[in-house]
């Protein structure tokens, strides 16, 4: 599994690399390898020889969310994703979108990129979740106790 350097990992290499300490020492220190070191200032350098620790943060955060997020809600069109907000606004589960979809728009879209999409958006301060049928519950716990069952003893 990957490690990745710590803000304040990032800060400390930006003050020992001001004090002219070498990359094998701030290796040492932070219990890294020397080229993990090495590759973060190379990928993070504003300038000639100019290391800030907060911009690498934020291109890293930035790299991950990127490589994270390629996901297929991404490569929804802005038809696609007013679609899927008005079949929100009507009630519809992201099953029925999908079915949906396909027939009114001709685009496939699996449920899950639908959940996907709402997820993302609930993370980033949306509402879309309130607008699902059950709340983004997949299941309904205590449904078959309402089924009718020959012979049960309650």
């Amino acid at each position: 599994m990957a490690k990745h350097l710590t803000r304040e990992q990032r800060y400390y290499i930006c003050l020992e690399i001001a004090r002219g300490v070498t990359q094998a020492n701030i290796a040492r220190v932070l219990k890294v390898d020397r080229s993990t070191v090495s590759r973060e200032i190379k990928h993070n350098q504003r300038g000639e020889n100019d290391y800030d620790s907060d911009y690498a943060h934020k291109k890293s955060s930035l790299r991950r969310y990127k490589a994270s997020s390629g996901k297929a809600f991404n490569k929804l069109t802005k038809r696609m994703t007013k679609y899927i907000i008005d079949g929100l606004k009507q009630k519809w589960s992201p099953e029925v979108i999908s079915g949906r979809m396909k027939i009114d728009l001709g685009k496939t879209i699996s449920h899950e990129t639908i959940y996907q999409y709402i997820k993302h958006d609930k993370c980033n301060g949306g509402k879309l979740s309130k607008l699902l049928p059950h709340r983004g519950k997949k299941y309904r716990y205590g449904a078959a106790k309402h089924t009718n069952i020959i012979d049960r003893i309650d």
